[in-house]
């Protein structure tokens, strides 16, 4: 039986994408040259991720560390599980 929160496999990758997902878009968007079509900048999301990863300050990566730790004892967020 699958438990909303309980069955997906937290990373600190997951966290990333959840709180970041706008500045990755963004930074998708502008190495894609400014499209706000998917199709257009969608093939340049995952070096913008990785982009938007390596940006992270100390503060915020210990941060989402702590929040990997969190949605592993508690689940991940319905306000996260719904967007």
């Amino acid at each position: 039986m699958k438990i909303p929160g309980f069955n997906a496999k937290v990373t600190f990758d997951s966290v990333v994408n959840a709180r970041k997902k706008d500045e990755i878009r963004e930074e998708a968007k502008r190495l894609s040259g400014g499209g706000e079509n998917n199709a257009k900048w969608f093939p340049h999301y995952q070096t913008a991720k990785k982009r938007v990863k390596e940006g992270l300050s100390v503060e915020e990566r210990n941060a989402f560390e702590e929040e990997v730790e969190e949605w592993k004892r508690n689940g991940i967020p319905s306000v996260v599980q719904g967007e």
